[in-house]
């Protein structure tokens, strides 16, 4: 079975179609491969856009694959504002992170952009997030508290191509 039949019938399964709010028609699906740590773009036409590495969660982290879900939004140069227990594990190892982490900053969990992603089925955090990391070395590891880790070139291309389109997002083993 060829990826462009698999992803259609995915789609068709899940009953993932294009927002008609959107005022394009145009859409595009991400597959999230954990095992293979890959992040693969596809346009309406099933037809691969382009392939990223990606960091996936640390094991401890439970996610049931496959799960399914869309792009709510993206941001470049986003500030981060890490969870209290975020803080506390940090502090702990005597770091100590502000309440908001401003762009740029090399402590910037987000990177230079992020995609928020609001899933609709299986069992995950309902929104999650794909974004980049100043930590590229750790691309391709089980390192995450639950989010996609992309290089920040990756990301930035990443959102650059899905920007203004309807587009699934896909998690798979």
């Amino acid at each position: 079975m060829t990826s462009s039949l698999m992803i259609f019938l995915i789609l068709s399964v899940a009953n993932l179609k294009p927002d008609k709010n959107i005022e394009s028609n145009v859409y595009d699906t991400i597959v999230v491969s954990f095992s293979q740590r890959k992040l693969v773009v596809y346009d309406s036409s099933y037809l691969k856009i382009a392939s990223y590495p990606v960091a996936i969660p640390k094991k401890s982290v439970k996610v049931t694959l496959p799960v399914y879900g869309h792009v709510i939004g993206t941001q470049l140069n986003p500030n981060w504002y890490p969870t209290q227990k975020l803080i506390d594990y940090y502090k702990k190892k005597g770091v100590v992170l502000p309440r908001v982490i401003k762009a740029g900053d090399p402590l910037n969990a987000m990177g230079e952009g992020k995609i928020i992603i609001k899933f609709t089925s299986g069992h995950i955090t309902p929104l999650s997030r794909i974004h980049g990391t100043y930590q590229e070395w750790l691309i391709g590891k089980r390192v995450s508290s639950g989010c996609i880790r992309m290089k920040n070139s990756d990301i930035k291309s990443l959102i650059k191509i899905i920007k203004n389109k309807k587009t699934s997002v896909i998690y798979k083993q």
